[in-house]
């Protein structure tokens, strides 16, 4: 079986597409579907994709998320250096296979990050730390490459210090809201103007 999934529609590609990774060997297998009618189309068997970085023990938390062109980009944990990697999609909506290190905020990665794309078609990229700090890294520009990370804010209430859940929402004016479930609460750290990232 798989350790962990993602899920992802491109509407410009006109597919949906899952990637999963194999436990044992952390190889990458992929299956698609064209279209977007249910009942009209069907999942592709699955096949091999791509192989890991050279070097790492194991992935959680893969998150795809659409580039403003429509290609996939992958985002994928390695808990074992808490840093962040990201594979992606060529022009011909294939996967390249290659990957790259975006690294960690200051304050590490416990597992937890979410993904979003802005008004301007930027990916950006929220990681939650030591203490609850959250860390945010976007691309320089739209299907572009990426930037260095950030300070966004954090969850003081100590309280909740455990098994951080993160959520990205962007509100009517494309602004985005971080919520953080802990411990049964919720916490909310808001965006407060566009294009402004910490």
């Amino acid at each position: 079986g798989f350790s962990d999934f993602a899920v992802a529609a491109s509407p410009k590609s006109l597919q949906t597409q899952a990637v999963a990774v194999l436990p044992i060997s952390n190889d990458f297998w992929v299956t698609s579907k064209s279209g977007f009618i249910a009942g009209q189309d069907a999942w592709s068997a699955w096949s091999f994709g791509f192989a890991p970085p050279p070097g790492i023990a194991g992935f959680g938390n893969l998150v795809l998320q659409p580039n403003q062109d429509g290609r996939l980009e992958l985002f994928a944990y390695d808990s074992g250096n808490s840093n962040l990697w990201h594979t992606w999609q060529n022009d011909k909506f294939q996967w390249t296979g290659e990957w790259s290190n975006l690294s960690h905020p200051s304050t590490g990665i416990d597992g937890g990050f979410v993904t979003s794309l802005d008004p301007s078609g930027v990916i950006d990229v929220v990681a939650c730390g030591d203490n609850f700090i959250l860390g945010l890294v976007s691309q320089t520009a739209p299907n572009g490459g990426w930037g260095s990370w950030g300070f966004v804010g954090s969850n003081r209430e100590p309280h909740l210090y455990t098994e951080p859940e993160l959520a990205a929402v962007r509100n009517d004016l494309g602004l985005l809201n971080i919520f953080i479930r802990t411990a049964g609460d919720v916490g909310l750290i808001r965006q407060l103007e566009p294009g402004h990232r910490s």
